[in-house]
Order: C-alpha cells, then sequence, then structure tokens
C-alpha cells in the first residue's frame, strides 16, 4: 500500500512540471485569418499611393510646360493694373 501511494504522488509530481514551449509569431500571425484582409488592403492603399502619384507627376509635367504662358499673363495683368 505503502508502495502503490509513493508510485501516485511521484505521478502527480511528474504532471505538474512547469512545461516551457516556443512559437515564431512570425508563423502565427501568417496563419490569422486577419492577415489575409489586413495584407490585402494594403496593397489597395499602396496602389491607391502610386496611383496618385502617376497622376500628380502628369499635373506636374503639363504645368511646367504651360508655366512659362502664366507668367506673361501675371505679368501683363500686373503692368495693366499699374498704368
Amino acid at each position: 500500500m505503502t508502495l502503490a501511494l509513493c508510485l501516485v504522488v511521484a505521478g502527480k509530481a511528474d504532471a505538474q512540471q512547469i512545461k516551457i514551449g516556443y512559437i515564431s509569431s512570425q508563423e502565427l500571425v501568417s496563419i490569422m485569418p486577419e492577415t489575409k484582409k489586413a495584407d490585402t488592403n494594403l496593397m489597395e492603399y499602396r496602389n491607391a499611393l502610386i496611383q496618385s502619384a502617376t497622376e500628380n507627376k502628369c499635373f506636374l509635367r503639363s504645368y511646367r510646360k504651360i508655366q512659362p504662358g502664366f507668367s506673361k499673363i501675371h505679368r501683363s495683368a500686373e503692368a495693366g493694373k499699374e498704368g
């Protein structure tokens, strides 16, 4: 009886040992369903920024081509106010 009691106590001691596990946070995040949605949203935002930048470059090029004409008109208008 004493031997059986010792074995039961020893078995409980093993079950109560501290267990430490390791997990890769990168792997954990990659399998989360929210990750795919977040990646999709980021790609859409990136593409929108690229599109906006492209449109702004086109506008700036067009403006630079016609800007000298605006300067002449502005100078003429200023000269007319003074005269």
